[in-house]
C-alpha cells in the first residue's frame, strides 16, 4: 500500500536496494498508531519487522548511510 517502508532488520531492506551497496539508518517518529504509522508483525519477541510511515516525510530523520559488500 501507500507509505514509505521501512524494515527492522536490515537483511530486509537489502532485498529491496536494486543492486545498490547503502542502506540509510533512520529515527522514526511514529505519531499516532494507524493515523500516521502502521506496524506489522511483531516477532514472538514483540520486534517489530515492518513499519509503514503513512503520514509526513517530516516523521523520518536519516541518521546514517551505511555502506556495505
Amino acid at each position: 500500500g501507500k507509505g514509505i517502508y521501512f524494515y527492522e532488520f536490515p537483511t530486509k531492506s537489502v532485498g529491496y536496494t536494486n543492486g545498490s551497496t547503502s542502506l540509510l539508518l533512520c529515527k522514526i517518529l511514529l505519531g499516532t498508531p494507524g493515523e500516521h504509522s502502521t506496524q506489522h508483525k511483531p516477532d514472538v519477541e514483540g520486534r517489530c519487522l515492518e513499519l509503514v510511515i503513512k503520514g509526513s516525510v517530516d516523521q523520518i530523520l536519516p541518521c546514517y548511510v551505511i555502506n556495505f559488500k
